[in-house]
Protein backbone atom coordinates (compact mmCIF):
# COMPACT_ATOMS: atom_id res chain seq x y z
CA UNK A 1 0.00 0.00 0.00
CA UNK A 2 1.41 3.36 -1.03
CA UNK A 3 0.60 6.20 1.34
CA UNK A 4 1.60 9.83 1.24
CA UNK A 5 3.45 11.48 -1.62
CA UNK A 6 5.33 8.54 -3.09
CA UNK A 7 7.01 9.54 -6.34
CA UNK A 8 8.32 7.28 -9.11
CA UNK A 9 10.35 9.53 -11.39
CA UNK A 10 12.66 9.52 -14.42
CA UNK A 11 12.71 5.77 -15.02
CA UNK A 12 12.24 3.00 -17.56
CA UNK A 13 9.85 0.23 -16.49
CA UNK A 14 9.82 -2.47 -19.14
CA UNK A 15 9.54 -6.13 -20.10
CA UNK A 16 10.81 -7.32 -23.46
CA UNK A 17 8.53 -10.33 -23.90
CA UNK A 18 5.89 -10.24 -21.21
CA UNK A 19 2.68 -8.78 -19.86
CA UNK A 20 1.49 -6.92 -16.75
CA UNK A 21 3.60 -3.76 -16.45
CA UNK A 22 2.69 -0.76 -14.31
CA UNK A 23 4.43 2.34 -13.03
CA UNK A 24 3.73 1.23 -9.43
CA UNK A 25 2.25 -2.32 -9.62
CA UNK A 26 2.32 -4.86 -12.46
CA UNK A 27 -0.63 -7.06 -11.38
CA UNK A 28 -3.19 -7.13 -8.58
CA UNK A 29 -4.39 -10.73 -8.78
CA UNK A 30 -6.77 -13.33 -7.35
CA UNK A 31 -8.61 -11.85 -4.34
CA UNK A 32 -5.82 -9.35 -3.66
CA UNK A 33 -6.54 -5.74 -2.81
CA UNK A 34 -4.24 -2.76 -3.49
CA UNK A 35 -4.58 0.87 -2.39
CA UNK A 36 -2.43 3.71 -3.73
CA UNK A 37 -2.75 7.09 -1.95
CA UNK A 38 -1.03 10.23 -3.20
CA UNK A 39 1.29 8.43 -5.59
CA UNK A 40 2.90 10.21 -8.53
CA UNK A 41 4.56 8.63 -11.54
CA UNK A 42 6.35 11.17 -13.72
CA UNK A 43 8.79 11.37 -16.62
CA UNK A 44 8.83 7.58 -17.12
CA UNK A 45 8.64 5.14 -20.02
CA UNK A 46 6.39 2.20 -19.10
CA UNK A 47 6.37 -0.40 -21.85
CA UNK A 48 5.81 -4.06 -22.75
CA UNK A 49 5.55 -6.00 -25.98
CA UNK A 50 2.54 -7.82 -24.53
CA UNK A 51 -0.75 -7.09 -22.78
CA UNK A 52 -1.96 -4.92 -19.90
CA UNK A 53 0.25 -1.90 -19.41
CA UNK A 54 -0.78 1.00 -17.19
CA UNK A 55 0.76 4.21 -15.93
CA UNK A 56 0.10 3.08 -12.32
CA UNK A 57 -1.17 -0.56 -12.50
CA UNK A 58 -0.88 -3.05 -15.36
CA UNK A 59 -3.96 -5.17 -14.54
CA UNK A 60 -6.50 -5.75 -11.77
CA UNK A 61 -7.43 -9.37 -12.42
CA UNK A 62 -9.78 -12.12 -11.25
CA UNK A 63 -11.70 -11.13 -8.07
CA UNK A 64 -9.12 -8.44 -7.24
CA UNK A 65 -9.67 -4.80 -6.31
CA UNK A 66 -7.68 -1.59 -6.57
CA UNK A 67 -8.32 1.82 -5.05
CA UNK A 68 -6.43 4.82 -6.39
CA UNK A 69 -6.74 8.09 -4.46
CA UNK A 70 -5.01 11.20 -5.80
CA UNK A 71 -2.74 9.22 -8.10
CA UNK A 72 -1.21 11.13 -10.99
CA UNK A 73 0.78 10.02 -14.01
CA UNK A 74 2.49 12.88 -15.84
CA UNK A 75 4.84 13.24 -18.82
CA UNK A 76 5.04 9.47 -19.34
CA UNK A 77 4.97 7.17 -22.35
CA UNK A 78 2.78 4.10 -21.74
CA UNK A 79 3.02 1.52 -24.53
CA UNK A 80 1.83 -2.06 -25.05
CA UNK A 81 -0.43 -4.12 -27.27
CA UNK A 82 -3.87 -4.81 -25.72
CA UNK A 83 -5.19 -3.11 -22.59
CA UNK A 84 -3.10 0.04 -22.32
CA UNK A 85 -4.20 2.88 -20.05
CA UNK A 86 -2.91 6.12 -18.61
CA UNK A 87 -3.61 4.84 -15.07
CA UNK A 88 -4.69 1.17 -15.37
CA UNK A 89 -4.16 -1.14 -18.32
CA UNK A 90 -7.10 -3.45 -17.60
CA UNK A 91 -9.72 -4.28 -14.97
CA UNK A 92 -10.59 -7.85 -15.86
CA UNK A 93 -12.77 -10.78 -14.86
CA UNK A 94 -12.99 -14.03 -16.85
CA UNK A 95 -16.79 -13.89 -16.33
CA UNK A 96 -19.09 -11.63 -14.34
CA UNK A 97 -18.78 -14.18 -11.50
CA UNK A 98 -15.03 -13.41 -11.26
CA UNK A 99 -15.34 -9.62 -11.61
CA UNK A 100 -12.65 -7.25 -10.41
CA UNK A 101 -13.19 -3.69 -9.17
CA UNK A 102 -11.24 -0.45 -9.55
CA UNK A 103 -12.09 2.85 -7.86
CA UNK A 104 -10.29 6.01 -9.00
CA UNK A 105 -10.77 9.26 -7.06
CA UNK A 106 -9.11 12.57 -7.92
CA UNK A 107 -6.66 10.85 -10.28
CA UNK A 108 -4.91 12.52 -13.21
CA UNK A 109 -3.38 11.47 -16.49
CA UNK A 110 -1.52 14.52 -17.79
CA UNK A 111 0.69 15.01 -20.86
CA UNK A 112 0.98 11.28 -21.48
CA UNK A 113 1.51 9.40 -24.71
CA UNK A 114 -0.58 6.21 -24.48
CA UNK A 115 -0.19 3.78 -27.38
CA UNK A 116 -1.51 0.28 -28.06
CA UNK A 117 -3.32 -1.83 -30.63
CA UNK A 118 -6.67 -2.61 -28.92
CA UNK A 119 -8.37 -1.23 -25.81
CA UNK A 120 -6.42 1.97 -25.27
CA UNK A 121 -7.71 4.65 -22.88
CA UNK A 122 -6.64 7.89 -21.26
CA UNK A 123 -7.54 6.47 -17.82
CA UNK A 124 -8.20 2.74 -18.32
CA UNK A 125 -7.48 0.63 -21.39
CA UNK A 126 -10.06 -2.15 -20.87
CA UNK A 127 -12.84 -2.98 -18.41
CA UNK A 128 -14.10 -6.54 -19.04
CA UNK A 129 -16.75 -8.26 -16.88
CA UNK A 130 -15.79 -5.89 -14.07
CA UNK A 131 -16.57 -2.55 -12.44
CA UNK A 132 -14.66 0.72 -12.62
CA UNK A 133 -15.75 3.89 -10.84
CA UNK A 134 -14.07 7.24 -11.53
CA UNK A 135 -14.77 10.38 -9.49
CA UNK A 136 -13.21 13.80 -10.10
CA UNK A 137 -10.58 12.38 -12.47
CA UNK A 138 -8.84 14.16 -15.34
CA UNK A 139 -7.15 13.26 -18.61
CA UNK A 140 -5.49 16.33 -20.09
CA UNK A 141 -3.02 17.22 -22.86
CA UNK A 142 -2.44 13.53 -23.65
CA UNK A 143 -2.14 11.58 -26.88
CA UNK A 144 -4.20 8.38 -26.84
CA UNK A 145 -3.58 6.27 -29.95
CA UNK A 146 -4.51 2.73 -30.99
CA UNK A 147 -5.87 0.47 -33.71
CA UNK A 148 -9.33 -0.28 -32.27
CA UNK A 149 -11.37 0.54 -29.14
CA UNK A 150 -9.68 3.81 -28.21
CA UNK A 151 -11.14 6.35 -25.76
CA UNK A 152 -10.18 9.44 -23.80
CA UNK A 153 -11.35 7.80 -20.55
CA UNK A 154 -11.82 4.05 -21.29
CA UNK A 155 -10.86 2.29 -24.53
CA UNK A 156 -13.13 -0.79 -24.21
CA UNK A 157 -15.89 -1.54 -21.70
CA UNK A 158 -17.33 -5.00 -22.24
CA UNK A 159 -19.53 -7.51 -20.43
CA UNK A 160 -20.03 -11.13 -21.40
CA UNK A 161 -22.60 -13.27 -19.63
Amino acid sequence: EGDGNVIVSDCLISTASGNYVGGAIGIVHYYASATLNEVGIENCVITASGYYVGGAIGIVYYYASATLNEVWVENCVVRGSTGVGGLIGSVYGETSASASTATLTKCQSIRETIVGSNGVGGMVGRVVNSDCLTTECLTSQSIVRGGTNVGGVVGLWSYTA
